[in-house]
């Protein structure tokens, strides 16, 4: 009978795809797809950019919106940290140490040493978006929406591509 909880490495000449279809069609979103991880990865932009509006509107005060954002982005680290019920995390690159080393190394650029370990360097790399999306936000206008809108997506595709392992430029500016 064949060993379906080992990873791939204990199956010699095995891709582990087989692993990861059973993962997929397990019980969760499963974090090893991208485009479940571009899914949440959007709904959570589209919470910064409400409550933004929110407090454009006078709906929300400043300093709530950011305990929210604040919150979400710690939500964002338990997800993609396997920690979360409802998602699937992809082996040890979500709970055991892989994206927490990679974003930690992504964003040392612009955070410092004791800012980036384990799930605090996650926690960062949210924030670290967020702050992005404030930015496009103060700069909208009715004659550049178009254009911001275009970076809001680019910051979409670029961070899910972070949050599967793929270096990007989305930290270095």
């Amino acid at each position: 009978m064949p060993d379906n909880q080992s990873d791939i490495t204990s199956k010699p000449g095995s891709s582990g795809w087989h692993i990861a279809l059973e993962k997929a069609n397990g019980d969760g979103q499963y974090l090893g797809d991208m485009k479940v991880v571009n899914h949440v990865v959007r709904q959570f932009l589209k919470g910064v950019t409400d409550r933004s509006a929110l407090v454009s509107e006078g709906a929300l005060m400043p300093w709530a919106a950011g305990d929210a954002d604040e919150q979400a982005c710690r939500h964002m680290a338990k997800v993609f940290l396997g920690k979360e019920p409802g998602f699937a995390p992809m082996g040890a690159w979500n709970a055991e140490g892989g994206l927490d080393a990679f974003l930690s190394t992504e964003i040392q650029q612009v955070v410092a040493p004791s800012e980036r370990i384990g799930e605090l360097a996650v926690v960062q790399a949210f924030a670290l978006i967020t702050h992005k999306v404030y930015d496009i936000l103060k700069a909208v206008t009715d004659e550049n929406f178009d254009e911001h809108a275009h970076y809001l997506n680019e910051i979409a595709e670029q961070f899910t591509r972070s949050l599967m392992g793929v270096h990007t430029e989305l930290f270095e500016h």
